[in-house]
């Protein structure tokens, strides 16, 4: 993936080159109604993605873009700009890919336990358990 968004150059301005690329969602979010975030990764590379609702992006293609489950296989028809701050959580930081097209190849099973759950210490006795923004325990 990287050897694709090499040439940094051609994503200034309003419209950068388009993309289609094959690639793993590793993370979706929706951020509003109308702004939801995919992190895509290829190999050991990622790369932010957005899902705008525009006059050719609807809001239910949002609203689709955020449960994609993570480890799915999609294709990704997208346009390559320069975000306003570098993506901190991406290896590829100075860029991302606005989507105009997104196709899933395979859906991944959602299994009872996420990663990102069995990666979190355990908490000390006595101490309390807190909760996530989503109700999930800590």
């Amino acid at each position: 993936m990287a050897e694709q968004f090499k040439d940094a150059s051609s994503a200034e301005g309003e419209g950068g080159p388009e993309v289609v690329f094959r690639a793993v969602v590793d993370n979706a979010r929706v951020q509003s109604a109308k702004l939801a975030f995919l992190m895509f990764k290829q190999g050991l590379d990622t790369i932010q993605a957005v899902v705008a609702a525009s006059e050719t992006l609807s809001r239910q293609m949002v609203k689709f873009a955020g449960t994609i489950p993570a480890e799915s296989l999609v294709i990704v028809h997208g346009v390559v700009k320069k975000p306003f701050e570098p993506v901190k959580s991406a290896t590829i930081s100075d860029l991302e890919v606005h989507v105009r097209k997104l196709y899933i190849v395979e859906t991944a099973e959602v299994l009872p336990m996420q990663v990102e759950d069995a990666e979190r210490p355990i908490p000390l006795e006595g101490e309390e358990q807190k909760d996530e923004a989503d109700g999930r325990p800590i």
